[in-house]
């Protein structure tokens, strides 16, 4: 199955777009873990360091104002180490809420021991004989109050540790998705591109090569559809180019021989006249004059053919439309061309109109159609043949149809087409007469007109020749 180019682009840019999202989806999931990983140890480790290290400071203030009370007996120490025994357990609250399971021994045993020594005796000397014994709770709270903030700031340092390593392995996972895309990005353009460069490189040197004269077809290999669309349509344009060549040169030849031939035939007797030849014999003179003057309409007829097909291709013909009778221009046709048909021993027959109805129309250039295709008839039609011209209004509604059917010789199925192109003759191998011109102008006056001109013909059988005129 062959890609277009839009969805070869399309196909790379679904790659590259590939890596990005998973580039993309594999960032936000681990900045995600990050964050995480990130919000614990600033809320929860951070929580439990400091509280824990407030819980000392409280410690310490207690063993602090209790040996002040028994040392002075000043009441006043006594009553400030009542009033920070609730802050103490309040960050011992704090502590039991935020700290795991790991620590919840050594925060029971901050508990068990701080319940007794929270209970002071009244009496500043009963205090001073329980002072080393309590002492040494304080000092056991405070070794599990360090043991637990030195745990925290362990596992602390290891969330940061493992934060660091995802950081990193954020950035080389990055970086080498962003070159991978870079690489495979280039690889596919390049592929891509190669693949559209490489045939249209080959159809820049064949063209070079048409603009030399050579009409070789481009043997295109692997490309997309586009490419190898514009190749077949380039190797049609290089058929069709080279039978124009072919039709430009047999046409150059034709017209040659049609300017040549008459050109020649008023050199000579214009000589003849020159060198008084004839100068004794009028009638010969005259004969003389009117071989040139015949030679000259010919060359002109020749000449005027051409730049009518000229003006009709480039859509400058001039028409004088208007409502006509059709049968009186198909009559005054044959009666011009009777004296030929007679000449040749050729039956030419009309068949009854029908009441046709106003056409229109240029009559002189419909009378040029009738006359060509008349004039064919005549060319191709042997001796004791038959042509015969019709007009109905049995075809398609609102046209008129003419037909001219003759006998004659008939023309080659596969060239009942080819026949209305310019340069084109049916059968110029046998040596007839004419530029390939008129059929060709025939065409694009009833197409202009509206209407539509075909051919039919078996080889051996005849020919019949119809076109088609809108009513008016």
């Amino acid at each position: 199955m062959s890609f277009t180019i839009f969805k070869r682009t399309a196909a790379v840019y679904l790659v590259i777009m590939c890596f990005v999202i998973f580039m993309g989806a594999y960032v936000t999931v681990t900045l995600g873990e990050l964050s995480q990983i990130n919000r614990e140890v600033a809320e929860v480790d951070g929580l439990i360091i400091r509280t824990a290290e407030r819980m000392q400071e409280t410690l310490l203030s207690l063993l602090g104002f209790e040996k002040k009370y028994v040392i002075t007996g000043d009441a006043d120490f006594y009553w400030e180490f009542l009033k920070m025994v609730p802050l103490f357990r309040e960050e011992i609250g704090r502590l039991s809420a935020a700290a795991g399971k790991g620590d919840a021994l050594l925060i029971d045993n901050v508990k068990s021991r701080f319940e007794p020594y929270s209970r002071i005796p009244g009496g500043h000397q009963e205090a001073g004989r329980e002072l080393e014994e309590r002492e040494i709770l304080v000092n056991e709270m405070n070794a599990d109050i360090k043991k637990i903030i030195m745990r925290m700031r362990i596992e602390r340092d290891r969330k940061v540790a493992i934060s660091d390593r995802i950081a990193y392995r954020v950035v080389r996972v990055i970086t080498v998705t962003a070159a991978l895309t870079v690489v495979v990005g280039v690889l596919l353009s390049l592929a891509m591109t190669r693949s559209i460069v490489k045939p249209i490189s080959l159809l820049k040197s064949k063209t070079k090569e048409i603009a030399k004269g050579s009409y070789q077809k481009v043997p295109l290999g692997p490309a997309p559809p586009e490419i190898r669309d514009l190749a077949d349509d380039f190797n049609t344009m290089g058929e069709k180019l080279k039978e124009m060549d072919d039709l430009k040169r047999d046409f150059i030849s034709h017209v040659s021989h049609e300017l040549r031939t008459p050109l020649t035939s008023m050199k000579a007797a214009s000589g003849m006249l020159s060198q008084g030849s004839f100068k004794g014999s009028p009638e010969k003179e005259k004969e003389i004059l009117r071989i040139i003057q015949t030679e000259c309409e010919r060359l002109i007829g020749t000449v005027n053919r051409l730049l009518d097909l000229s003006r009709m291709e480039a859509k400058m013909m001039d028409y004088q439309f208007r409502n006509c009778d059709l049968a009186g221009v198909i009559r005054f046709a044959v009666l011009k061309l009777a004296p030929l048909a007679e000449k040749r021993n050729i039956r030419l027959e009309v068949d009854p109109f029908p009441n046709l109805g106003p056409v229109r129309m240029d009559p002189d250039r419909i009378s040029q159609v009738i006359e060509n295709l008349l004039g064919n008839a005549l060319k191709f039609t042997p001796g004791k043949g038959r042509i015969a011209i019709e007009a109905s209004l049995n075809g398609e509604p609102g046209f008129v149809r003419v037909s001219v059917c003759d006998t004659g010789i008939g023309i080659p199925q596969d060239r009942l087409e080819q026949i209305f192109d310019r340069f084109t003759r049916a059968h110029a191998e046998k040596g007839t007469s004419g530029t390939g011109l008129g059929l060709s102008i025939a065409r694009h006056i009833v197409t202009d007109h509206g209407g539509k001109i075909w051919a039919e013909s078996a080889p051996g059988k005849g020919s019949t020749f119809s076109f088609t005129l809108p009513l008016a």
